[in-house]
């Protein structure tokens, strides 16, 4: 960016007609601002990094047209995940919240309390200064049990394993990979996927997930009896 001006010939700015007489009441005003994310080629291990919340290896970028919308400045921003840092510290603070009403008894066999969703929703509705209700807690919570159902079942498979540096899952074979999400569609995003509230994800949906370890029918129980 230092050195633009000496590699950068930005074109003046030239209006004629009406388009011409529209802007004269916004002398020195610009034409368009806006970000939008751009896909990045970025090695294996840095891709977690440039990870965006749809799942594409992208970077910000802030753009900035005159009024002809001529681009006038580019500024490239941070990797996809870092415009999520706020998501993250919002998860991280409603487990803590999670983790507390759990501890009041506000969590049974059949879910969380509504006495808890609403604390949790007023929590974060202070804390980051946006309006959160217990709907969008419960529907946070629904897609943590997703997450985690998705994850252990890969976590279950020989050759994927879970790093609890980088916070996702690690890969022996690729073809391997492959062949699994051949018949499990919804595992191929989490391939580099960082879930840095993994450990919090298994503590409040571990034991809420149905395995059919223990179930049993008439049949065996009857010979298990003889």
């Amino acid at each position: 960016m230092k050195v633009s001006k000496d590699y950068l010939n930005f074109q003046p700015c030239t209006l004629e007609g009406a388009e011409a007489n529209k802007w004269r009441w916004f002398e020195r005003c610009i034409g368009a601002l806006d970000g939008t994310h751009i896909p990045v080629i970025v090695s294996p291990d840095e891709r977690p990094r440039y990870r965006n919340r749809k799942d594409d290896v992208s970077t910000n970028v802030l753009a900035a047209c005159g009024p002809d919308l001529r681009f006038i400045y580019v500024l490239p921003g941070w990797e996809g995940s870092a415009g999520d840092s706020q998501n993250l510290e919002m998860e991280r603070v409603l487990a803590d919240v999670l983790r507390d009403q759990r501890n009041l008894g506000n969590k049974g066999d059949g879910g969380w309390k509504r006495s808890a969703l609403n604390a949790a929703a007023a929590v974060l509705s202070t804390s980051f200064i946006v309006n959160v209700t217990s709907y969008n807690v419960k529907n946070r919570i629904k897609l943590w049990r997703s997450w985690y159902g998705i994850v252990s079942d890969i976590l279950g498979q020989s050759g994927f394993d879970w790093d609890g540096t980088k916070h996702m899952i690690t890969v022996e074979n690729e073809n391997a990979w492959n062949e699994y999400c051949t018949s499990h569609k919804s595992a191929k995003p989490f391939r580099f996927k960082v879930l840095q509230i993994w450990d919090d994800i298994v503590d409040f949906c571990a034991k809420d997930r149905a395995t059919g370890h223990g179930a049993e029918t008439a049949m065996i129980w009857i010979l298990i009896k003889r």
